[in-house]
């Protein structure tokens, strides 16, 4: 089972604003216990590689 963090630590964890973390959460990563949110780690990191992926792709076409 993955491990289940906190906001705050999600967004230590990736070096992110709460405001970001919320823009990756358009990829469903959050869980909602009650009024609690947690973020899945390993989701979390799957969305910031899509994230930087999708930048580069941007970037490349641009070129």
């Amino acid at each position: 089972m993955t491990k289940l963090l906190k906001t705050k630590e999600a967004c230590e964890l990736l070096g992110v604003c709460p405001n970001t973390l919320k823009r990756y959460d358009r990829n469903g990563i959050s869980v909602r216990i009650g009024r609690a949110v947690r973020y899945d780690s390993e989701a979390l990191i799957a969305a910031v590689k899509g994230e930087q992926q999708a930048a580069g792709v941007k970037e490349e076409n641009n070129a």
